[in-house]
């Protein structure tokens, strides 16, 4: 997951077509490419009422500090999300698929390589 969020959703591309990459920002009105990062958990992710406050209670109501947390960056989590009491593999697996079909749907078409 974390090589898709720093990547974006890799396509195939075929031999004649010009190089693109989805890129994050969502938005052309947006150019920051960090932009995803200040995007709150509760407008991606589906959680329980209990679920929201674990993760909040342990600083984490954005996908960026999530991301973080999820991939081992917090030492106070090391083992990720799953450090979380109450949050178990299930869970962190539907946080997973959650993020990635957001991100599925909200990256945009970067511009041509070289242009």
């Amino acid at each position: 997951m974390s090589t898709l969020i720093s990547d974006g959703p890799q396509v195939p591309t075929p031999p004649d077509a010009q190089k693109t990459q989805k890129t994050l920002p969502f938005s052309d009105d947006n150019p920051d490419p960090d932009a995803w990062k200040a995007v709150l958990i509760g407008d991606v992710l589906q959680l329980t009422a209990a679920q929201k406050e674990k993760l909040e209670s342990a600083g984490i109501t954005t996908l960026g500090r999530m991301e973080f947390v999820r991939g081992g960056g917090d030492p106070d989590y090391p083992r990720g999300l799953r450090s979380i009491k109450g949050i178990g593999e299930k869970t962190v697996d539907a946080i997973e698929n959650d993020v990635i079909e957001w991100l599925s749907r909200n990256a945009r078409e970067a511009e041509p390589y070289g242009e």
